[in-house]
């Protein structure tokens, strides 16, 4: 089974944020299931591990941790300003696995 697996943009900033970036949530209920490797995680889960989350990603994709919805745009648009800048889609890894160097936002935007 990959330990590594492409997301969605808007669905890793729904968990980094704390705002809904999403077309729809089951989409951020198969990131955690894959970052925990447990498909059984539930709303309430979901406000459990939440934090854990949050923090896995931005350790893997610290570019991130500056990234912040400031009201101004529509979601839209501030999703398309961080796709702009970050691409559509960033890799993921399980909990507390490295990000392959490869797979680093840095080294994708470098190979287009």
């Amino acid at each position: 089974m990959s330990t590594v697996k492409n997301f969605e943009l808007g669905t890793i900033l729904t968990m980094t944020t704390g705002i809904s970036c999403v077309d729809d949530f089951s989409k951020v209920f198969e990131l955690v299931w894959f970052i925990y490797d447990d498909s059984m995680i539930n709303s309430m889960g979901l406000g459990v591990v939440k934090d854990d989350v949050k923090k896995h990603l931005l350790t893997i994709h610290p570019e991130l941790k500056e990234v912040n919805y400031n009201g101004i745009n529509t979601i839209n648009e501030f999703l398309t300003n961080q796709e702009e800048k970050f691409g559509n889609t960033l890799a993921v890894t399980r909990l507390g696995e490295k990000l392959p160097k490869n797979k680093s936002a840095k080294a994708l935007k470098k190979s287009k």
